[in-house]
């Protein structure tokens, strides 16, 4: 039997279908490679911009606490230098011994505590008996008592009552039931600051909440703080408390999306542990980051989909359609696809080629366009690698002259092999910020901060550094101090007797010759008034230059015989104007 099957033309598969088929993978080969460079971009963009703007947040909220710390320590200057000043006096010194009123109702008074914002004065003697002591509200002020938790830190062996030597002294913070302290302590001298030692004299404020909000105004940040151990301590602060040490004393963690937090701890006279700080700030920088790697994203995916659009459809035009026609050409139909897909290869590959080379410079571009010199350095022998025109020109040298040189050849504070050692360092802890001295071509020294952070490429570890040039940012600080201290010189070389005054006759600050002319100090001349120390009455004189400096708001001079003094006198007073053009005070 023989079985004939006989197949119409009609019933065989189309080449057309088969066609199609194939142009249907080509096109989802080409989308899913092409999508997915994409996508690494997308992830490579968004973790490298992204982390380089979260380490620029940490470092900037690492440098705001430490501007509040500096701002405290300028507090714990202060109440040293009060307390040698009272402490170095022979009337003190006196006083330490007979105990005598006169001067408790002379110096002793609440206008001093006010003045000074002080909530405690103790006089100790040499035997750790308390002479005198008060405590004081300022600002309410009235007096209050002495705190009960002081009493422990009077006893004779305790730091704040020994001192080894006419120079010693102890300044810091206690911890008291009622509130932290910041003390100081100094032994009591004659005004020659000779002994032999008589006592301590110790004077504190209170850091409490009000005292913390006016550090928190001048530093124009916001502050929290709490005691180290504390059942009080939010969640926040006792999660950080593993982290802080005497080695890293500032530790900053984001508090959420918003806001990042830098925390610092504080030790007490005893050097243990007895504040954490946290000083909140905006993530605005953080934002900024989120909004360029944002922008950033929508770029590429815009212009890849343009292209991506464009690259098909040329695909579709040049080559996938050829598909869909018949090939009359005999035994060429399986050629004829099979150079159509090589075709298409070769087209996707020549358009990842293009897209990568894009990217490459999109990168470069940035990389040459930055404001800062950009550098990436050998971390093994110090050779710059790659460095953008910035680098070179800020140094005076061209991209041949740069490019032959080492990193000690621009260093100037460290040597070759301190440079080595601090590259190590960088190594091992990932990254640093430091300042330092870079020599140019021309022999100018400059100063430099610098910020590093290691990269590794192919296996290989790099330092990428961030140099920026803060040589006029210090000179113009130091001609502040130094403007600073010629107007003081200037000030109290003058011979004639100069105060400044408040429009209430108050003396806000005197010259060398207007103390000496008392036979005062400054310090105890300031907040007295004119006419007190002048004309010896209680109230303005009649005919003052200084009312009517204050009235006309223009100079005004008097010479007249001082009976209280005993000479003849000339008096000029100039007033002096605030920022609203009102008057404020005077100049005698």
């Amino acid at each position: 039997m023989v079985v004939l099957i006989i197949t119409p033309a009609s019933a065989r598969i189309p080449q057309r279908d088969k066609n199609m088929t194939l142009r249907k993978k080509t096109l989802l080969i080409i989308a899913g490679t092409f999508y997915g460079v994409i996508l690494l971009l997308f992830f490579l963009s968004r973790n490298i911009l992204l982390e380089s703007f979260v380490r620029l947040e940490e470092q900037s909220t690492h440098q705001d606490v430490e501007r509040v710390l500096s701002a405290l320590s300028n507090e714990f200057a202060y109440l040293e230098s009060t307390t040698r000043d009272w402490a170095a006096w022979d009337d003190t010194y006196e006083f330490i011994e007979d105990a005598n009123e006169e001067y408790i109702k002379s110096n002793l008074t609440a206008g001093t505590f006010t003045q000074m914002r002080l909530n405690i004065m103790m006089f100790i003697d040499s035997s750790g008996k308390t002479v005198f002591g008060r405590a004081f509200d300022f600002n309410n002020e009235e007096e209050m008592p002495i705190p009960s938790g002081l009493q422990k830190h009077l006893s004779p062996n305790d730091l704040l009552l020994t001192h080894a030597d006419t120079e010693g002294s102890v300044t810091g913070i206690i911890l008291l039931p009622e509130s932290p302290m910041m003390v100081a302590s100094c032994p009591i001298l004659t005004s020659e600051d000779e002994g032999p030692i008589r006592g301590a004299l110790i004077i504190g404020r209170y850091l409490d909440a009000t005292e913390i909000a006016r550090l928190a105004e001048a530093t124009h940040e916001s502050l929290t703080a709490y005691q180290y151990i504390s059942s009080q301590l939010p969640s926040d602060f006792q999660a950080v408390l593993a982290s802080l040490s005497e080695e890293a004393p500032i530790l900053v963690r984001p508090l959420n999306e918003q806001t990042i937090a830098g925390y610092a701890m504080i030790a007490d006279i005893y050097g243990k542990p007895g504040l954490v700080l946290r000083a909140d700030m905006p993530r605005d920088i953080y934002e900024q980051g989120q909004a360029s790697v944002t922008y950033l994203i929508l770029s590429i995916v815009g212009v890849s989909l343009i292209f991506g659009v464009a690259t098909i459809l040329l695909l579709e035009r040049q080559v996938l359609s050829r598909l869909s026609s018949r090939v009359s050409m005999q035994g060429a139909d399986e050629l004829s696809d099979l150079g159509a897909t090589i075709n298409g290869m070769l087209a996707a590959l020549q358009q990842s080629e293009s897209e990568l080379r894009e990217s490459e410079e999109r990168h470069r571009a940035i990389f040459e366009q930055a404001a800062e010199s950009i550098v990436l350095i050998d971390a093994k022998t110090g050779a710059l690698v790659e460095f953008n025109d910035r680098a070179c020109e800020n140094l005076g040298y061209n991209r041949e002259e740069f490019e032959k040189l080492r990193l000690p050849d621009l260093e100037v504070v460290e040597s070759a092999g301190e440079v080595a050692k601090h590259i190590e360092k960088i190594i091992k802890e990932g990254t640093d910020v430091f300042e330092t001295k870079h020599r140019t071509k021309d022999g100018e020294i400059r100063d430099i901060q610098v910020s590093s952070r290691v990269i590794s490429i192919r296996g290989r570890e790099f330092v990428q550094s961030i140099w920026l040039d803060i040589t006029e940012r210090k000179r113009a600080q130091q001609q502040i101090v130094r403007a600073a201290q010629e107007w003081r010189t200037t000030f109290d070389s003058i011979s004639d007797l100069i105060s400044i005054q408040d429009k209430d006759f108050k003396i806000l600050r005197v010259n060398m010759a207007f103390a000496d002319a008392f036979k005062m100090k400054p310090r105890d001349v300031i907040g007295k008034t004119c006419y007190e120390l002048v004309h010896g009455t209680d109230k303005p004189w009649p005919v003052c230059p200084h009312r009517k400096a204050m009235k006309n708001g223009e100079p005004s001079r008097e010479e007249f015989f001082e009976p209280h003094l005993g000479i003849h006198v000339e008096v000029t007073c100039s007033p002096i104007f605030g920022e609203e053009g009102e008057v404020g005070g005077g100049g005698d």
